[in-house]
């Protein structure tokens, strides 16, 4: 609900614009899940939440240039 909030605060979020690729991102994960691949899931997961840090940090820092 919070994340909700302050996502609702920024009129152009890079998270936004990414959607698709998360979409794919968040079905190669589940197959791994599904497939007991423990491995291959934790760095499909790590990869993800590192793109998504990344586009964060690139948002905060175009923000800080403005």
């Amino acid at each position: 609900f919070e994340e909700k909030q302050i996502e609702n605060t920024i009129e152009q979020l890079e998270t936004r614009e990414r959607g698709g690729t998360y979409v794919v991102e968040h079905d190669d994960i589940t197959r791994a899940i599904e497939e007991r691949n423990s491995d291959l899931a934790a760095e499909l997961m790590a990869r993800h939440m590192d793109g998504i840090l990344s586009a964060v940090e690139y948002q905060i820092h175009q923000m800080e240039e403005e």
